[in-house]
């Protein structure tokens, strides 16, 4: 199966969040700077495509007011959880990779 990166970093960034392109095989950024320097636009995405076309689409989380924060649960009811006790409503968003 044949990655495509630009496949994988559109829906992301159509959703807001900031990608880089990352290994394939080790999920390690590949940009040199990424973590100040993240693809925003369907158009940065396509321009860097050239450059990384089979690699995989990593979303940078950086900390800060208006910055998404991110919470991976493999178990079962945590979620549930989570908002009971806490009394919110989250917006749980399943990304395909």
């Amino acid at each position: 199966m044949t990655i495509d990166f630009v496949a994988i970093a559109t829906p992301l960034v159509e959703r807001g969040f900031r990608v880089t392109p990352v290994h394939p095989e080790t999920k390690m950024g590949v940009m040199k700077n990424f973590q100040n320097f993240q693809l925003t636009t369907i158009e940065d995405v396509r321009k860097y495509a050239k450059y990384f076309p089979h690699h995989n689409a990593g979303v940078v989380g950086k900390r800060g007011v208006g910055r998404h924060m991110f919470l991976d649960i493999d178990a079962e009811g945590v979620v549930e959880r989570i908002e009971a006790e806490w009394g919110i409503r989250s917006k749980v968003n399943a990304i395909p990779v």
